[in-house]
C-alpha cells in the first residue's frame, strides 16, 4: 500500500529479495557412477566436490560428469595401480549459482567453468581473472574437473595469484600425465577466507601444509582446525598448492571442528611411494548439508588479466573519490555516494594521522563535514567536496570550505562515525596511505611508484583519482600504498593542474553491483527534481525544492491513510451485509 501511494514522489520502489544461491550435500560413492539430485533446480550450477575422505588407503579421486540444472554424476576413480572394488568413500560437495553471489553478511562467492586441455606439469594454462576482484588479498579457491571426456583418474592442480584470479590445470595419473589430452571443463568456487561468515554457518580457509604422503609404508598424517565449530561440518577439502609435479590428491577425516588424518595420496601407477613434500589444504565449510542463501549479481570476466577486476563491495558506502594536496591552501578531498540512497555526510568524518601515528589506535586530528541537514545530504551517485580556505567561495564543485593542512606523508581514514575516539578500526571505510607508527619519509608510495618517479602524492599540483573500476573503499592492509605494490594493478589515476584552482570532474564507476537495501529507480521527471534539489551553483541541497519534496512525501503518506480507510470500510460493508446487516453506501 505504501508503495502504491508512494508512486506520486517515485516511480516505483522494491526490496532486493534473499535467495537460494547454492548448497552443500554429502553422497556415499563407489567406482560406479551414480546420480545426485539437488534440493532444488538451479540456473546454471557449478559443482565442486571435495576429494574423498580416508576410509581405504588406495589412490581414488572424485570423478563427476553431465552437470545439469537438476544435479550430477560422481563416481570414484581409482589409479591404475590397484585393481578391484574400492569401500564407499564420503565426496562433500558444494553447488554455486554461476557469477557472483553475496551471502547474508556481505561475503562473496564466485564460481565459474572453463575448458582446457593442459596438463600439469608440461603445459600450465593461462590466468583466469575472477569476475570481481577480491578484496582479501588471498581468498580460498577450490577446483575440479566436471566432465568425464578420460574417464579415468585425474585431478586438477591449482596455483592461486591473490585477489585477481588463478591458475589450474589438469593431472592424470604417472602412466599416461605426458602427451595431449582431450579438452575437459574445470569448475571452480572461490570465497573470501574467513574462519566464519554467514552467522556463522560458513567457514573457509587454507593452510600449509599439513598434506604429507599417506601411502606406503611411511605414511603419515596431518591435522587442521576450522577456527571454528561446525555441527555436522561439511568440508569440502582440496590442495590448496603445487608443492610437486607428482600426481597427488588430498584424503582426510573431519571432525566439527577440523581436519585429522589430512594427507597427499600419490599416484604410484609407474613410480613406488616418493619423498613426496607436503602439500597445502584448502577448505569450505558448512555446518550440515543444506542451502546457501544469499543474492546474486551478473558478471562476467575481465576482458584482459592484466586489467583488474572491479572490487567487491557487497554492501556499498561512501569512498574517497578524489583528493588534492597542494603547497598552498588549495588542497581538497573528495568523497563519492555510489548506492541508491540519499546519504548524510555529517554522520561521517576523516580521521588524520601527521606523518606516521605515534600511537595506532590514536588519531592526531580530524576533519568534520561541517554541513548540517538538508545541506549535509549526498545524493545518489554524487559528490561531496571539502575545499581549503584557498579557493574562492564562488568555486565550482566545492561542498564546503574549511581550513586542511594534509600532505602527501599523512595517513587519511574515512569513519562512518563523526569521530574517530567514538569508534575502532571497525569504522574505517576508506583510507589513503597506511596506518604505521614510522614516519613514511617524503610521501607514501602509490601503486608501487615513489613521487620521484611520477606518481606520489606529495607533489604541489598533485591530485589522486580514483580508477573508474572501484566501487567501495580500502578498509584494511591497505596495499597499493605500499613500495612493493605491483603498479599494474592500480585504482588510482594520478592528475595534475597546473593552476591548482579547479575541483576536477568525477563522474563515478562504470558500474557497480547492487547494494542490497531499498533501491529506488526514478523517473525521467524525478531525476529533473533530484538534479534541481542538489544545486549545481554550490553543491548543497536547494532547500525550497526539499521542502516541496518533502510535501510530496507528506502527501503520499496522507492519501496511503485515506485509502486505508476508505479499504476498511469496505470491507466492514461487505461482512455486514453477509451477516444481514443493512448495506453501507458509499457515495
Amino acid at each position: 500500500m505504501l508503495c502504491f501511494a508512494a508512486f506520486i514522489v517515485i516511480q516505483r520502489c522494491f526490496l532486493v529479495q534473499s535467495a537460494v544461491i547454492g548448497e552443500f550435500g554429502v553422497e556415499a560413492v563407489t567406482q560406479t557412477w551414480k546420480y545426485v539430485s539437488f534440493s532444488q533446480p538451479f540456473t546454471n550450477p557449478v559443482v565442486v566436490a571435495g576429494d574423498p575422505t580416508l576410509n581405504k588407503a588406495e589412490v581414488a579421486t572424485t570423478n563427476i560428469k553431465q552437470v545439469d540444472t537438476n544435479g550430477f554424476w560422481v563416481r570414484l576413480a581409482k589409479s591404475p595401480s590397484h585393481d578391484g572394488i574400492h569401500i564407499s568413500e564420503n565426496i562433500y560437495y558444494i553447488v554455486v549459482e554461476s557469477g557472483t553471489n553475496y551471502v547474508s553478511d556481505g561475503t562473496m562467492i564466485q564460481a565459474g567453468t572453463f575448458t582446457t586441455n593442459n596438463t600439469y606439469p608440461e603445459n600450465f594454462p593461462p590466468f583466469q581473472p575472477f569476475p570481481i576482484a577480491f578484496t582479501a588479498t588471498n581468498p580460498t579457491v577450490l577446483t575440479q574437473r566436471t566432465t568425464a571426456e578420460l574417464d579415468d583418474w585425474m585431478v586438477t592442480r591449482l596455483v592461486t595469484e591473490g585477489k585477481l584470479g588463478f591458475r589450474a590445470g589438469l593431472q592424470h595419473h604417472e602412466s599416461t600425465n605426458s602427451g595431449p589430452k582431450p579438452t575437459e571443463t574445470i569448475s571452480w568456487v572461490a570465497v573470501d577466507t574467513k574462519a566464519e561468515f554467514g552467522n556463522g554457518m560458513f567457514g573457509s580457509g587454507s593452510k600449509c601444509c599439513p598434506a604429507s604422503p599417506c601411502n606406503g609404508n611411511t605414511a603419515s598424517y596431518g591435522t587442521l582446525a576450522f577456527g571454528a565449530t561446525f555441527n555436522s561440518s561439511v568440508p569440502i577439502v582440496k590442495l590448496g598448492g603445487v608443492a610437486s609435479a607428482i600426481p597427488v590428491n588430498a584424503r582426510f577425516h573431519k571432525s566439527d571442528t577440523g581436519l585429522t588424518h589430512i594427507c597427499g595420496m600419490e599416484d604410484v601407477s609407474v613410480n613406488s611411494v616418493q619423498n613426496h613434500p607436503n602439500e597445502g589444504v584448502a577448505w569450505i565449510v558448512r555446518a550440515g548439508i543444506g542451502t546457501i542463501e544469499g543474492h546474486s549479481i551478473t558478471t562476467s570476466p575481465t576482458s584482459s588479466p592484466t586489467e583488474e577486476p572491479m572490487p567487491a563491495c557487497p554492501y556499498s558506502t561512501l569512498f574517497i573519490s578524489q583528493i588534492q594536496e597542494s603547497a598552498t591552501n588549495h588542497r581538497y578531498i573528495q568523497v563519492y555516494n555510489p548506492t541508491y540512497r540519499a546519504v548524510d555526510v555529517s554522520r561521517f568524518s576523516f580521521a588524520v594521522c601527521n606523518n606516521g601515528c605515534s600511537d595506532p589506535d590514536a588519531y592526531d586530528y580530524t576533519i568534520h563535514f561541517q554541513s548540517s541537514f538538508p545541506k549535509s545530504i549526498l545524493l545518489p551517485r554524487r559528490v561531496y567536496t571539502i575545499c581549503d580556505t584557498g579557493f574562492a567561495p564562488t568555486t565550482h564543485g566545492c561542498s564546503e570550505f574549511q581550513s586542511m593542512s594534509f600532505d602527501g606523508m599523512d595517513y587519511i581514514a574515512l569513519m562512518n562515525i563523526s569521530h574517530w575516539q567514538n569508534g575502532s578500526a571497525a569504522n574505517v571505510i576508506d583510507s589513503i596511505g597506511i596506518l604505521t607508527e614510522s614516519d613514511p619519509g617524503s610521501a607514501f608510495t602509490v601503486c608501487g611508484v615513489h613521487e620521484e618517479e611520477g606518481a606520489g602524492m606529495d607533489l604541489t599540483t598533485g591530485l589522486l583519482q580514483r580508477s573508474s573500476i572501484v566501487c567501495c573503499g580500502a578498509t584494511s592492509d591497505n596495499a597499493e600504498f605500499n613500495s612493493t605494490w605491483d603498479k599494474s594493478y592500480c585504482s588510482w589515476n594520478q592528475k595534475y593542474d597546473e593552476s591548482n584552482l579547479t575541483i576536477k570532474a568525477y563522474t563515478g564507476p562504470t558500474s557497480c553491483p547492487l547494494d542490497f537495501a531499498t533501491i529506488m529507480h526514478f523517473s525521467s521527471e524525478k531525476e529533473e527534481l533530484a538534479e534541481q534539489v542538489f544545486s549545481d551553483s554550490d553543491g548543497f541541497w536547494n532547500e525550497n525544492v526539499y521542502r516541496l519534496g518533502l510535501g510530496s512525501i507528506i502527501l503520499a503518506l496522507f492519501l496511503t491513510f485515506i485509502i486505508s480507510v476508505v479499504y476498511y470500510i469496505l470491507m466492514n460493508s461487505k461482512n455486514y451485509n453477509r451477516h444481514g446487516g443493512s448495506a453501507i453506501t458509499i457515495l
